[in-house]
């Protein structure tokens, strides 16, 4: 599978540190994923969503208005799917390029983007993605103190993904202290614990605009299938990944004052981890957590001098890009996959192959056509 083989030459690339094969590691992957695509299966509502706009039904599978507004405008282009979202691929993947190449650590940084978002941001839940995308051009801004030019593209992102408003949470995790850090984690804490009262009596969240629905959905889902809340955390093995990498980094927090950011920031990933709706919002936070460790990082060597702080912090980032091989349905979805050259008929077998594989997992489907 190609995510787990770029995985591999990016682990390798990120203790080597060479800006010369970051540049052009990123070209490759970049336009690789620009011309490839459905690997997983969201993009089947995608597909469909993007025929309905060529027809004039603009009632949408989605609720933001910004990833609509692009599927229109392509159609005026006259573009088919395909070229779509490669151009949406190529925007994704310029934008990580653009994040990381002044970084201190660019091939780290890439390897970790690359490693936590690349299947399940930037190739199944692309407006969410794409929205992530949008933010690294403001949260390099922030971390420098230009606050205003953030806010600003925040507005943005969140025209692509209502999630995205999470982000504001960075004005707080940025502060660099160990009162701070405290204070965030309790406060993000009740929040959590908050979100996870919701799950288990939805009734009560039902009418809150955009997010009660979904709210309800999960928790039909979780009393259809019986999940109790200790079932699911233990069954979860990336509950597990983010702790360990929170160990990493609150040990060595007194070593470098930036990590205070970086423990935050996983702590808001492993949170994410306790609640299946509350997943996409841990997504938000990797790219702080790469700007808040590029220092320190950058002080523990490269190549053969690598230190054991910096080497274990890339093997937990490798065990996170594992995640699809653990999951049969990603695994089996992944192994197939269609081109910028696809025609209909292509897409439309590959549709057909992906819907064999959801029925045989899952008696409950959202993607439309496999129902």
């Amino acid at each position: 599978m190609s995510f787990i083989i770029f995985s591999v030459m990016l682990f390798f690339l990120a203790i080597l540190e060479n800006r010369g094969l970051f540049k052009l590691s990123a070209l490759l992957i970049g336009l690789f994923y620009s011309l490839t695509f459905a690997y997983g299966y969201d993009w089947i509502n995608y597909y469909d969503t993007f025929l309905d706009v060529r027809s004039g039904d603009i009632s949408s599978f989605f609720t933001e208005p910004g990833y609509l507004l692009l599927m229109q405008l392509f159609n005026a282009l006259g573009f088919g799917f395909p070229q779509f979202t490669a151009i949406i691929s190529l925007l994704m993947y310029g934008s990580i390029y653009f994040f990381c190449k002044d970084m201190n650590n660019p091939s780290l940084a890439f390897f970790t983007l690359f490693s936590i978002l690349s299947f399940f941001m930037l190739t199944e839940q692309v407006r969410q993605g794409l929205a992530l995308c949008i933010l690294l051009w403001g949260i390099r801004g922030l971390h420098q103190g230009n606050i205003r030019h953030f806010l600003i593209v925040v507005f943005v992102a969140v025209f692509f993904h209502i999630s995205a408003i999470i982000s504001v949470l960075f004005l707080f995790i940025r502060k660099n202290t160990g009162a701070g850090m405290l204070k965030f984690s309790l406060t993000s804490s009740l929040f959590v614990i908050g979100l996870l009262y919701a799950l288990y009596h939805p009734e009560i969240f039902s009418n809150i605009p955009f997010v009660g629905q979904k709210i309800v959905a999960y928790a039909r889902f979780f009393e259809e299938k019986n999940v109790g809340f200790w079932e699911y955390i233990l069954g979860s093995r990336l509950v597990f990944i983010y702790f360990f990498l929170y160990l990493l980094l609150f040990i060595i927090r007194k070593q470098e004052r930036g990590i205070y950011s970086g423990v935050n920031s996983v702590f808001m990933l492993f949170l994410s981890r306790l609640s299946p709706y509350l997943v996409r919002v841990g997504y938000f936070f990797v790219p702080y957590l790469v700007i808040s460790v590029d220092d320190y990082m950058s002080q523990q060597g490269k190549g053969f001098h690598t230190r054991l702080n910096k080497l274990l912090y890339i093997i937990i980032i490798f065990m996170v890009s594992s995640i699809p091989a653990w999951n049969p349905v990603y695994w089996e979805g992944s192994k197939t996959f269609l081109t910028i050259f696809s025609n209909t008929h292509d897409i439309n077998n590959e549709i057909l192959r992906k819907c064999d594989i959801l029925r045989a997992h899952y008696d409950h489907i959202v993607i439309e056509q496999c129902r």
